[in-house]
């Protein structure tokens, strides 16, 4: 299971992930500018923003910039 890193806050109890075999990983997202169209760059925008402005560059801009961390 990975999770953003934000609910490490209150996934405190990892012993249900354990007994059933989960492995439970945080993502952390370090974003950069990318082109968008218009003027200027608005930060925090969705996935959607990502895939329509940079299209079959998503993926490596995604893999560029989440970090997975071992709970």
């Amino acid at each position: 299971y990975i999770s953003t890193i934000g609910s490490k806050n209150y996934i405190t109890d990892k012993s249900l992930f354990i007994e059933n075999n989960i492995n439970l990983d945080f993502f952390e997202f370090n974003q950069s500018k990318y082109f968008q169209l218009g003027s200027g760059f608005i930060e925090k925008l969705s996935i959607i923003d990502i895939l329509f402005n940079l299209g079959k560059d998503s993926l490596e801009y995604l893999r560029k910039n989440i970090k997975i961390i071992n709970a």
